[in-house]
């Protein structure tokens, strides 16, 4: 069964108990997530991609708020979990994408390079089969500019169908390792960006079951994030 940890593979994230260090940053009581889990007070949080990568990226730090009721996992999920559900109706992630599978359910032996740049991931994304993807459109979030797309999980699909019973998206560098989907019907919003050079996805997912107001909280969150420069 699919666990809140499917947002994507955390196998290579050590699990701690503390779920956040505080440190000196640019922005008065930020906190900086560690690779814990955990539930969050409402505020500020500063997401430490390179770090979580062990260096080199090129990434500059996140910076996102969040409101009552959010958790994280790993330094690079946002969740907003709900009472009687495994999967978190709405949540946003943060990949450095590798490869991308060119079909989600059978997709053994299928992976395929996109190529460096944002275009590439853009059309890459688009040609998947069963995604039904939108056509990407200009974007620009604080300041990086990039594309921005949205595609979907069949709702009448069985995931048991699918090889290994996952329906899967990209493989990542850095601090993930493998993006699959949780459940049909799912919706992902994806902001595709060049920062500085480097390629940097943000995935905000939503459930069939999320409410207007858990969209409007993840929006809330997209639309606070800066990066540090």
């Amino acid at each position: 069964a699919l666990t809140l940890a499917a947002c994507g593979d955390l196998a290579s994230t050590p699990q701690q108990e503390a779920t956040a260090v505080a440190i000196s940053s640019p922005e008065p009581s930020v906190t900086t997530l560690g690779s814990g889990e955990g539930p969050l007070d409402a505020g500020r949080y500063r997401l430490d991609l390179d770090q979580l990568a062990g260096g080199g990226t090129g990434f500059p730090a996140v910076l996102a708020t969040v409101p009552d009721g959010w958790d994280h996992i790993g330094g690079w999920i946002l969740n907003r979990p709900r009472s009687g559900e495994e999967i978190p109706p709405v949540a946003a992630q943060f990949w450095d994408v590798d490869q991308v599978y060119g079909h989600p359910c059978q997709w053994g032996g299928t992976l395929v390079d996109p190529g460096p740049t944002v275009d590439d991931l853009a059309q890459a994304l688009v040609d998947v089969p069963l995604r039904n993807a939108a056509e990407p459109s200009d974007v620009t979030l604080d300041g990086y500019s990039g594309k921005y797309l949205e595609w979907s999980v069949p709702a009448d699909i069985d995931f048991e169908d699918c090889d290994e019973g996952f329906f899967e998206s990209w493989t990542a560098t850095g601090w993930a390792s493998d993006r699959y989907q949780q459940a049909p019907g799912q919706v992902d919003q994806l902001w595709i960006l060049d920062i500085n050079g480097s390629r940097l996805v943000i995935d905000a997912f939503s459930m069939p079951y999320a409410t207007a107001d858990e969209r409007a909280e993840a929006s809330a969150v997209i639309e606070s994030i800066k990066f540090e420069r």
